[in-house]
């Protein structure tokens, strides 16, 4: 039996015609790599969601355990207490003056290597659902001349 092999070339079938395979353009590869970038990426932005939840949870929890203090002088607007929080590292922080002296209090503090690392899956995610997302496309818009009726150009 001749051909051209796996490519997906012509070759001579049993009843003597020509047998045309098509090329698929999204390869078992590429889908691969599309399902395992947007699985980090799904899981990457799970665990942020639950790191960012657990902070706030936790400071709220700190801020109405704690009469008296900065989260209570903030929720009142008094002074220039504040209650501010920072997504990496994932914290939360309580600022006031106290007799003329600034204080910070951490309210509340994640893990910021789990939120970095989290982070990072995120981007490597979507670096793969983009790399991958292109490879396809490209490999789609390359066309095959034994396949297509067009001469190469």
């Amino acid at each position: 039996m001749s051909g051209t092999g796996r490519g997906g070339g012509a070759r001579a079938g049993a009843g003597g015609g020509v047998v045309v395979r098509r090329r698929t353009w999204l390869r078992r590869r590429h889908a691969a790599v599309l399902a395992a970038g947007a699985g980090l990426a799904v899981a990457g932005l799970v665990v942020l969601l639950v790191v960012w939840v657990g902070l706030v949870t936790s400071t709220l929890r700190t801020g109405l355990a704690e009469e008296g203090t900065c989260v209570a002088a903030a929720t009142a607007g008094e002074g220039d207490a504040t209650v501010s929080s920072s997504l990496l590292p994932p914290r939360a922080v309580c600022t006031w003056t106290v007799d003329g002296r600034t204080t910070e209090t951490v309210l509340a503090e994640q893990s910021p290597v789990l939120a970095g690392a989290a982070l990072g899956g995120v981007a490597v995610g979507v670096l793969l659902v983009a790399g991958g997302a292109t490879a396809a496309w490209r490999a789609r818009r390359r066309t095959d001349p034994a396949t297509s009726g067009r001469p190469p150009s």
